[in-house]
Parts: C-alpha cells; sequence; structure tokens
C-alpha cells in the first residue's frame, strides 16, 4: 500500500500532467497563430495605411502645485520639471515624412508654457507593418522557448503521476531535464526589458531546487542501500 503522502504526490502529478497538456495546446497555437499574424502583417502593401495632417499641442507645467523647496529651486532658475528644447525636428525614414517645432512660450504666472505645432506629410504602412509583424514573431519565439520546459514538464509530471517514490530514479532524471530545458528560456529572457533578470532568477531558483533536491535523492539511495 503506498504511503499516503506518495499518493497526493501521485494525485498532485496527475493535475499537473493534464494542466501541461493544455499549455502545450495553447503554445502550439500561440506558435501558429503568431508567425500567421507575422506573415499577414508583412504581406500587407506598404500603402494599406497613409496618415496626412497637422498637429499643435500645448504643455504647461504649473510650478504653484510643488512644495516650497522645489519651487524655491524653480525661482531661482536652477532647475525645470521640463525641460524641452526649442528645435525644428524631421523625421524621413521607414514610412514616416513629418515634422514638428518646439517653441517655448514666455515665463508663465506660475511655470513655463511650451507649444508643438507638427505636420505629418505622409505616414504609411511600412514601418508599422515591419514592427508589428516583428513583435508577432518575436512572440512565437517565445511561445517556442517555453514550449521546450513544457515537453519536459510534461515527462516529469507523468513520472511523478505514477511512482512509488519522489526519489526514484525516473522522477530526478525528468528533474533535470526539466531544469536544463528552462536554460534557452532564461538565456531570451536577459534581452527583454523590465523582467529579464528577474525570470532569470527564478529560473536559477528553480534548477537550483532540483539539484538540492537530486542530491537529497541520492543520499536515501545510499542510506537504503547501507540498511
Amino acid at each position: 500500500m503506498k504511503n499516503p503522502t506518495v499518493k497526493k504526490i501521485n494525485t498532485l502529478g496527475t493535475v499537473a500532467f493534464v494542466i501541461d497538456i493544455l499549455v502545450i495546446i495553447g503554445l502550439i497555437a500561440g506558435i501558429v497563430g503568431s508567425l500567421l499574424a507575422g506573415v499577414t502583417f508583412l504581406s500587407l502593401p506598404d500603402n494599406a495605411l497613409d496618415i496626412k495632417g497637422n498637429f499643435s499641442s500645448v504643455i504647461t507645467v504649473d510650478e504653484s502645485n510643488f512644495g516650497s523647496f522645489a519651487k524655491s529651486m524653480f525661482d531661482s532658475g536652477d532647475s525645470e520639471l521640463v525641460n524641452i528644447p526649442e528645435e525644428n525636428i524631421d523625421i524621413k525614414n521607414a514610412g514616416f515624412d513629418m515634422g514638428y517645432k518646439v517653441e517655448k512660450v514666455e515665463k508663465t504666472d506660475n511655470g513655463y508654457a511650451y507649444t508643438i505645432n507638427g505636420e505629418i506629410n505622409q505616414i504609411n504602412g511600412a514601418l508599422f507593418k515591419a514592427s508589428v509583424g516583428s513583435s508577432f514573431f518575436i512572440l512565437a519565439l517565445m511561445c517556442a522557448l517555453l514550449l521546450i520546459p513544457a515537453f519536459f514538464g510534461k515527462k516529469l509530471t507523468k513520472a511523478l503521476s505514477k511512482c512509488d517514490s519522489p526519489f526514484h530514479e525516473e522522477v530526478i532524471k525528468a528533474m533535470k531535464h526539466f531544469a536544463f530545458s528552462l536554460i534557452p528560456f532564461g538565456v531570451a529572457c536577459l534581452f527583454t526589458n523590465g523582467v529579464g533578470l528577474l525570470s532569470v532568477l527564478a529560473i536559477l531558483i528553480i534548477i537550483l531546487f532540483i539539484f538540492v533536491f537530486s542530491y537529497g535523492a541520492q543520499l536515501q539511495k545510499e542510506s537504503d542501500e547501507t540498511l
């Protein structure tokens, strides 16, 4: 008769196995959908998107809402919350043909005001389809990198659902394979802004725990053989 704890491990392994299969299906669908979307966007003609027109905006900085210390810095002229250089900007590349001019109005009663006047001669679909299409291809790549540990995770959860002991050689082997399968995704995360290092740290912790568990299993095996 199986140990009650082992039975719980088998049950959780079975549940995780089913969830893993659903994740694999979702990732495969994500890869196919992303690739199709990327190809679709790249196949669009450059004139699929055509924008022309003028725009004007005013940016006002009201210093009266700041504390006394910040206000004293602004009054002394040593600092400004917003400092937009007065200049003319022309953008003519990758489907963009536009320009704008930044002008600073005289200092107002409570701060500064900037006016921005621009003209859009043409924005076509060349840059839009390239940026959106490449985003879908990157998404497909990330899904593919996640699909690797998902497949090895399926083998691990299947082993856990049928094992007589979590220290069984098949379970330990599946754990190690799952740990190594996380490395490609971790490397890709290094190039992802915002979540790169955090994701890599989480993956390293998972790998560390798996190898600690593997070492514990080895000690358990040696102890059993000694007895």
